[in-house]
């Protein structure tokens, strides 16, 4: 249920935001890190491209957007996070259609993800399609109005970029935990075909890195071989065999650290019976061998 409290000051910033979008101006609330950037409800902004990242909420209502070549409908509670340098047009909304748009700047969201404590090809492929690379759209759609934890993060941060005066501090830790939810919610986001395909592949190869097959996949997917290859290679600029790769030596490395099994038996684990091409491997990794990255724990 929207807040009227907040609903009444982001109308009242629409409105500020409408005559000074009039005189080429950003009405800017928050710090070079996050900040709030109020849409004039009634207003169809213009093709643009902007420098940090924009999240989107539907604070009431809908709206219709274009972002990149593709459409998208946003209906009250969803999220939209839009990358930098992403062309996007927001159509005419109406007086009840109140939307927030949050400016995060791009070295914060890179600061996130550094944090990420495994490689993570679904990750990986996230980032993708927000920055618009590898046939990325440029944006991610999260539909989340039945999120309650989301849904409560986005009006905490509403209250503090709101709050007189503006909370930085708790904005930023605020946008923090957002993001980090959001990139757990890959099951909100309604993927277009082409990419539904690639996600599935990379689902598949971090749950099945020790013992799946390109093949065995393709036969559950009824899908070409090829076709699977030459699609993740498009999407993400990797192979099958890349993408299997950096799984294992990720867990392999894991369990170096964190166990005292021999290194055989995590070579085998991992999904290598080949003990010396495991230790290749390894080396080219991580530019040591794996007794060496054991002993300097």
């Amino acid at each position: 249920m929207p807040n009227g409290e907040v609903l009444k000051q982001l109308r009242m910033r629409s409105v500020e935001a409408e005559d000074r979008l009039d005189h080429g101006q950003m009405p800017l609330v928050g710090d070079k890190q996050v900040a709030l950037l109020p849409q004039a409800p009634q207003a169809e902004e213009p093709l643009r491209q902007l420098d940090g990242l924009e999240l989107v909420y539907q604070y009431t209502g809908k709206s219709d957007w274009t972002v990149g070549a593709g459409p998208i409908r946003m209906r009250q509670g969803d999220l939209l996070l839009l990358g930098t340098q992403v062309p996007r047009r927001m159509y005419k909304v109406g007086t009840e259609d109140v939307l927030a748009h949050f400016l995060v700047s791009m070295d914060f969201l890179q600061g996130l993800l550094k944090t990420a404590a495994n490689p993570s090809p679904q990750r990986e492929f996230m980032l993708n399609c927000l920055l618009g690379a590898w046939g990325g759209q440029g944006c991610l759609h999260f539909q989340v109005a039945e999120d309650i934890p989301i849904q409560n993060l986005v009006e905490n941060l509403l209250a503090a970029l709101l709050a007189t005066p503006c909370q930085t501090s708790v904005s930023r830790m605020t946008m923090t935990l957002l993001l980090a939810q959001l990139f757990t919610r890959s099951d909100t986001i309604p993927w277009r075909r082409q990419d539904r395909v690639v996600w599935e592949i990379l689902t598949y190869i971090e749950e099945n890195y020790a013992q799946g097959s390109l093949t065995q996949l393709s036969k559950q997917m009824g899908r070409d071989v090829s076709f699977l290859s030459r699609e993740l290679h498009r999407r993400m600029g990797k192979t099958y065999t890349d993408l299997v790769q950096e799984q294992r030596m990720y867990h392999a490395a894991k369990l170096l650290r964190e166990t005292d099994m021999r290194v055989n038996d995590i070579a085998r684990q991992v999904g290598y019976e080949n003990i010396s091409y495991f230790h290749r491997l390894f080396y080219a990794a991580y530019n040591t061998t794996p007794g060496h990255y054991r002993n300097g724990r």
